[in-house]
């Protein structure tokens, strides 16, 4: 968790620049709620085979900051490009998750 509050504050710092005064404290706000997602994601028991919402957590939380430099530091025009290869792969293992989630409380819930 500390590791990634670090990255968040970096991420944060490096995009402050581009930031309205506006925009100041939803991006603050949003900083912080993904940042507990993707601490709160270290909590899930691995051993069953649920590393698919770590990995879609860490790689959503990774589209993000490369979203936020495209947006607020367009000096490096690679941001653009980074940013879905990351955010889908993160989108379909969430989805994964849930259908690995429902399968498992469906077997503890009705034995056949």
């Amino acid at each position: 968790i500390p590791m990634r509050v670090i990255i968040t504050a970096m991420v944060v710092r490096g995009i402050l620049s581009g930031v309205s005064d506006r925009e100041l404290i939803p991006i603050l706000v949003y900083a912080v709620i993904i940042t507990l997602m993707s601490a709160m994601a270290v909590s899930v028991d691995y051993g069953k085979g649920y590393w698919v919402i770590y990995l879609a957590a860490h790689l959503f939380y990774l589209s993000d900051a490369v979203l936020a430099f495209s947006r607020y530091d367009p000096s490096l025009k690679i941001w653009i490009y980074l940013c879905h290869p990351l955010y889908y792969p993160a989108c379909l293992l969430f989805a994964f998750s849930v259908r690995r989630f429902a399968t498992d409380r469906q077997e503890k819930t009705c034995p056949v």
